[in-house]
């Protein structure tokens, strides 16, 4: 479908992609003897410039993000279907809404809290929140802005703000892969909403929440029934893992079975779906054409922030080798 737009933008891609932090990297900052000395391996990288700073700081987390932030500005840009972009940060734009909205009702201000990414800027969606309309936001945000207004002046509950505010993040995921119309978009998106009810519901399940509990949490912007999941969340755990090893889930919740395959960690989960929207993400990377490769790029991008933080925290901290290296998610390039 966007075989002739993403052409010359593809060749982009393959060349940022040579900046990704590999394993080995990984491993060498892992192996040195100190923070200072794992830290020091990043002026070989795209990090070089800040080396220097989170020596002094220590503030490792203002880098990374800094470079997030960058690639994304860069992406939008440079992506002849910026929606394809929006799509990666919209996550971070409903952050910054739940932070807003936050603000709105304490009369506080939370700038430490905010995402410098996104298609729209904090300073349009503090007047969309501010006002309830806008003449720059498409509805879907205002939506969900109004939405969320509404149900605090009606419930007081800033919770479930946040809930109801993450079900609109979904169904506005939703919504984007749908107008971009890529039908392997519209798959990842729907991995994405599925493994994230999924988990809800494991940890929901230990917790033993009411049906009425599960249908406020879940999303049915994936492709697993909700009602459906409800019946299962509120059952037997043996009924709970069969029904699921029976959806083209069961790769992942296999490997994430523990006490002799009659419970479910929710941690294993978490981990393993990671891995496998990697590998997904890992496929989609070799193709020659449409947005697949871009997109493939930022997930692995995500990826290296999460990874070099897990690292660096590890290092500044004295956590052993092996430990780090089992919490950290699958990498893009070897």
């Amino acid at each position: 479908m966007f075989d002739n737009e993403f052409g010359s933008m593809n060749v982009t891609i393959r060349v940022l992609e040579n900046d990704l932090l590999s394993q080995s990297t990984y491993d060498r900052m892992l192996a040195a003897e100190s923070f200072e000395d794992a830290l020091s391996i990043l002026r070989e990288t795209t990090y070089r410039d800040e080396v220097e700073k989170v020596l002094r700081t220590h503030n490792y987390d203002e880098m990374i993000t800094e470079e997030l932030e960058g690639t994304y500005r860069r992406l939008f840009q440079l992506s002849p279907v910026t929606e394809i972009v929006e799509l990666a940060t919209l996550k971070y734009t409903y952050q910054n809404i739940k932070v807003l909205i936050k603000e709105l009702i304490s009369d506080q201000d939370y700038p430490e809290l905010y995402f410098d990414i996104g298609r729209y800027d904090i300073t349009e969606l503090r007047q969309a929140v501010s006002l309830g309309k806008s003449d720059v936001l498409p509805q879907a945000y205002l939506d969900t802005i109004n939405h969320a207004k509404l149900d605090y002046s009606e419930f007081n509950n800033v919770h479930q703000v946040e809930v109801l505010i993450d079900r609109h993040y979904f169904e506005h995921l939703k919504q984007l892969a749908l107008e971009i119309g890529d039908p392997k978009i519209i798959e990842i998106v729907d991995m994405q909403i599925d493994f994230k009810n999924i988990s809800t519901l494991i940890r929901a399940k230990y917790q033993n929440r009411t049906p009425n509990f599960l249908r406020s949490i879940l999303s049915d912007a994936g492709s697993l029934e909700v009602e459906k999941l409800i019946k299962l969340g509120v059952g037997d755990a043996r009924t709970l893992i069969q029904s699921l090893s029976e959806t083209k889930y069961k790769d992942v919740l296999n490997e994430s079975l523990i006490t002799g395959g009659i419970g479910i960690s929710s941690i294993k989960f978490d981990y393993y779906t990671d891995n496998a929207m990697m590998r997904k993400m890992q496929d989609a990377k070799l193709k020659a054409f449409g947005p697949l490769p871009m997109l493939s790029f930022i997930y692995a991008k995500e990826t290296e922030a999460r990874n070099l933080r897990l690292v660096l925290s590890a290092k500044e901290n004295h956590i052993d080798e092996e430990e780090t290296k089992g919490r950290m998610r699958l990498n893009y390039v070897s």
